[in-house]
């Protein structure tokens, strides 16, 4: 498992721009409970970007955070210290980091935090949790018992198992779409061939019945068929 990786918090958005290898699926809000019988809602979103003054791609975790409840306790602001567990898939392996981030005066405004992991490349984030590892104000501390990394081993080989599953089945679709175009198209030159050699054929016994009478001597239906020959290049065939 990756252990390093560089806490930031900051109160001001950067700029970044989002994108990947694969889409990854933004879960749903994490509602929370508090112990001061408020909960706290964290929608999470993770990003990649490039760090200019170090030259290096990194996943950025940032998330928002709305503390909602009694507006009695919400006049209490809360020091809140949440720990990510983040799956990701490196070179198609399951790999995992399980940082942690602090933020301080919480209370029901939005509060917006970011914070950034080890480098980026290679590794498509595929999972993120959040948990309470404590939480305080004036009147104490709340203590939760450490929090062991979750062990999303298991649940990231599945995802590549499906995602491994979901590239064969497209490649055979494909496969089967392009052999469908080939028959198709063998096919239709096949019948084309047919075609033109049955007109040819035509236009072959059309100039041997004509080629030896005069125009005027022609019958409308003859002159008709000649015409049609010469318009193709095949009176006389070739």
């Amino acid at each position: 498992m990756r252990k390093s990786f560089r806490l930031i918090c900051l109160m001001v958005l950067f700029g970044t721009v989002l994108y990947g290898d694969e889409p990854f699926t933004i879960p749903l809000p994490f509602t929370i409970p508090l112990p001061d019988g408020t909960s706290l809602m964290v929608s999470v979103s993770p990003i990649r970007t490039f760090e200019e003054y170090n030259h290096k791609s990194v996943w950025r975790i940032t998330y928002n955070m709305w503390r909602f409840g009694k507006i009695s306790d919400l006049a209490n602001p809360l020091d809140l210290k949440l720990q990510f567990d983040i799956g990701c898939l490196c070179a198609r392996k399951p790999d995992q980091w399980s940082p942690v981030s602090e933020s301080s005066h919480v209370t029901d405004s939005q509060k917006h935090v970011e914070f950034d992991l080890a480098e980026s490349v290679g590794c498509t984030i595929e999972v993120v949790k959040v948990r309470l590892i404590s939480a305080a104000n004036r009147e104490g501390i709340y203590p939760h018992d450490d929090l062991p990394p979750v062990d999303l081993a298991d649940q990231l080989k599945k995802i590549q198992a499906r995602r491994d599953a979901d590239g064969a089945r497209r490649k055979r679709l494909a496969a089967e779409q392009d052999a469908r175009y080939a028959t198709a198209k063998a096919e239709g030159e096949a019948k084309a061939a047919a075609e033109k050699s049955k007109v040819r054929a035509a236009c072959t016994a059309i100039y041997k019945s004509t080629s030896d009478k005069r125009v005027g001597d022609l019958l409308v239906k003859e002159e008709q068929q000649v015409r049609a020959c010469q318009a193709l290049g095949l009176y006389p065939p070739r």
